[in-house]
């Protein structure tokens, strides 16, 4: 994507937010930006994506592969939609990123004996500007100094 490598991924308030945004809008019909971005975090990227297949013996592909361990198809689904979305293409290209989350929350119920399968996927996209505090003034500048000086210790 011709952007340098994030190499820390925040682990703590930032994700805990992300987290439970992300299990929130998976228990609801339609996925909702908070309105708190800006507290602990600068950017945010939201995807859902939910299949159903009735009348059928089978689950769908991405189901049998889930269910295998393998949730490329998922994963490609969110990037994929992020990506060609202007508006959210800008906030994971943006030079200005310092550290970023991401939280997904998938269910599958299968009911092969009512030949019904569906899948949900959400996923949140978190991410701090370097630079830029956030109401809350999370500033992950801190966080980066403090990591840094954790690795030289080592």
């Amino acid at each position: 994507m011709g952007k340098n490598r994030i190499e820390l991924f925040e682990d703590s308030l930032m994700r805990a937010f992300g987290r439970r945004l992300t299990e929130i809008n998976h228990k609801q019909k339609n996925s909702e930006h908070s309105d708190s971005v800006g507290f602990v975090a600068n950017g945010e990227c939201l995807f859902t994506i939910e299949s159903k297949k009735n009348g059928s013996k089978e689950p769908g592909d991405e189901i049998k592969a889930a269910l295998n361990g393998d949730f490329e198809y998922f994963a490609e689904k969110a990037v994929n939609n992020w990506i060609n979305s202007p508006s959210h293409n800008r906030i994971l290209l943006s030079p200005s990123v310092s550290a970023s989350t991401v939280t997904t929350v998938l269910t599958i119920e299968l009911s092969p004996s009512k030949s019904y399968f569906r899948s949900k996927l959400n996923a949140s996209y978190h991410c701090l500007y370097e630079g830029i505090q956030t109401s809350s003034r999370y500033d992950i500048s801190k966080l980066i100094i403090s990591n840094k000086k954790k690795k030289k210790k080592k």
